[in-house]
Order: C-alpha cells, then sequence, then structure tokens
C-alpha cells in the first residue's frame, strides 16, 4: 500500500514537471519573436531544470526538459568550434563599431579609446552631439581623417575620403575609395522593437531592399538591437557576412555594457555587428573589454580587401578625392 502511495506521488510530479515543459513550450511558441533574442539564456535555464528533474529522478520529464535544452543550445554550438575560412590576398583595414555611452555620455573616454585603437574606418552610433563629437575626432589623433555625421546620433569616421552621403530611415552611407574601388559604407542603427515594433521591422526591410542592390565593395555594421537568433538578423545573412561568424570565438556579447545595471554581471546579448559582403574577407575580429566611453562592448575587426593592393599590407586611399561635406553642413 505504502509503495503505491510513493509511486503515485512519484508520477504526480513527473506530470507537474511535464505540465510545466507544456506550458514552457507553450509560452515560446507564442512568445517565438522575444524568446529568439534569449535563446542562450533559455537553453541553459532548460538544461538547468532537466538537471533537477534528473536528480529528483523525474527521468521522463528529464528527458523531455534536456530534449528541448538541445534544440535550444544546437544554434550556439557553431560559435564553439574552429573556423575553417581563409582569407584571400589583399590588403587590409581595421574596422570598429562603436556604441557610445549616453546616460551620462563620457565623450572623454570615448576620444580617448578611439584614439588608441586608430581604426581605419569607424561606425558610431548614438552620438548626440554629431558635430562637436565629429570635431573633437578630428582635434584628437584623427586629422586627416573624414567625418560624416547624419541628422540623429550616428555617425562615420574614415581614413578613407567620403566622396558621397546619404541618411535614410535604415541608418547612414556613405563612399569612400579604396585601391582604385569605391567602398559603400552602411550604418545600422535599427530602433529598439520594444520602442516601436513597426519601425524596429521597417528599418530591417529598408535595409534588406539595400542590401539587395548593392553589388560594389559593402561594410555594413552598427548596433541592430537584435540578437543572431532573430529572424531579421539570420535573414541579413543571406545577403552579407558576419565578421564575427568568420573568425570569432563564442557569442561575442556586447550587451549590456558596463555601466549598466544590467550588465553587472556581464554581457549577454551580441546585437552590435561588422558585415560585409563578397569583395571582403575577415582577417581577425574581436569584442574589446576596454570599453570606457562605451554604452555597449565595441567589435574590432580587421577585414582584407580580396585582390586589391599589396596583400597583407594596409589598404592606400584615394589622395586626390575630395571629402564631401556632412549632411548636418549642407
Amino acid at each position: 500500500m505504502e509503495s503505491g502511495r510513493r509511486q503515485a506521488r512519484h508520477w504526480l510530479r513527473e506530470l507537474s514537471a511535464l505540465a510545466a515543459f507544456a506550458v514552457a513550450a507553450a509560452e515560446y511558441s507564442l512568445g517565438h519573436f522575444w524568446a529568439r533574442n534569449f535563446i542562450p539564456q533559455l537553453g541553459f535555464s532548460t538544461l538547468l531544470i532537466a538537471a533537477m528533474c534528473a536528480f529528483s529522478r523525474l527521468y521522463v520529464a528529464s528527458a523531455a526538459w534536456f530534449a528541448a535544452a538541445v534544440f535550444l543550445l544546437a544554434p550556439m554550438l557553431p560559435a564553439y568550434l574552429p573556423r575553417p575560412a581563409v582569407a584571400r590576398p589583399g590588403c587590409t583595414l581595421t574596422i570598429v563599431n562603436f556604441n557610445k555611452e549616453e546616460d551620462p555620455p563620457d565623450d572623454a573616454g570615448a576620444l580617448r579609446l578611439l584614439a588608441r585603437l586608430h581604426p581605419d574606418i569607424a561606425f558610431v552610433e548614438k552620438v548626440y552631439a554629431p558635430r562637436q563629437f565629429g570635431a573633437a575626432l578630428l582635434a584628437g589623433g584623427f586629422a586627416g581623417y573624414s567625418v560624416f555625421t547624419a541628422f540623429g546620433s550616428t555617425l562615420i569616421l574614415s581614413r578613407f575620403p567620403i566622396i558621397r552621403s546619404e541618411a535614410g530611415s535604415d541608418g547612414m552611407s556613405a563612399e569612400i575609395r579604396i585601391e582604385g574601388r569605391t567602398v559603400r559604407l552602411l550604418n545600422m542603427y535599427i530602433t529598439r522593437p520594444n520602442q516601436d515594433m513597426r519601425r524596429y521591422r521597417a528599418g530591417y526591410r529598408t535595409l534588406r531592399g539595400r542590401l539587395r542592390h548593392q553589388s560594389e565593395p559593402l561594410i555594413l555594421a552598427g548596433d541592430g538591437n537584435a540578437t543572431v537568433y532573430s529572424r531579421e538578423v539570420q535573414r541579413l545573412h543571406g545577403l552579407v557576412r558576419d565578421a564575427w561568424e568568420e573568425r570569432g570565438f563564442g557569442l561575442g556579447a556586447t550587451f549590456p555594457g558596463p555601466w549598466r545595471r544590467t550588465g553587472i554581471l556581464g554581457a549577454w546579448m551580441r546585437i552590435d555587428y561588422i558585415f560585409h559582403n563578397d569583395a571582403f574577407d575577415t582577417a581577425a575580429v574581436r569584442r574589446l573589454d576596454a570599453a570606457a566611453g562605451a554604452g555597449h562592448y565595441p567589435v574590432w575587426a580587421k577585414l582584407v580587401l580580396a585582390g586589391a593592393g599589396q596583400a597583407g599590407e594596409p589598404c592606400a586611399g584615394a589622395p586626390n578625392s575630395q571629402p564631401s561635406a556632412s549632411m548636418e553642413e549642407r
């Protein structure tokens, strides 16, 4: 009799754990848009629940939770595997994507960090005083560079003269000349989905449309406000290549930055990117842990412009080109 009661209690616990699994699966399906942005966190949480069920000898429920953990964690596996890609011969250029600290801003820290990195091209977001910050960059170690500031809060800094530029709802665009080739630079700063879902989706639609018609060498960088597991970012992968997926290791989380309260335990989402089209290969990429003046952890990459210039040497610009004025000056 007592054995039967113990068995009944055991199966009641099994059914309770399975019911919790069913509720979690339903919530994942209903909230799929948001859930996709938290795949790693959901996967590790699910694995922990599976282990707790196994420890409690709820083996049926443990198997269900473990299967869900495998489903969620499987997309992360490639981030920890060796990268087989080999960069083609060509000249090199360094890129930084830099999302500025905003509350409160630390312009001095941002200027020091960018000057120390001294990239060939920097894509900067949350520049709420773009003309002043652009002028400070030129005076703080970037003399001879071109700066393009758009209405709003984005900026492109380039060692190569900017010959044409424009701003749009999905970000800003500039053209530069490298080794006789016209290269398009796109700085994206997509609206946060929890702020305005319609503008968020429209921004990605506009961006995809622009990328589909891009035939010249292209570098796209910025704050996507979505993780690599979101449908919006995955749809970009058919049009451009992700530098982190080519040469990075691990998740490469960039948000939240160290100055945020939620960033006390470190970053847990990768929402800042450096993309490029097939004209480039990635030679190296890393997240910058020294993030003074940055709201998100910056991303640094060395790209190779395949078939251009002297292999392994810095790319040469077009010194006779005349840089265009910024949008604010025109």
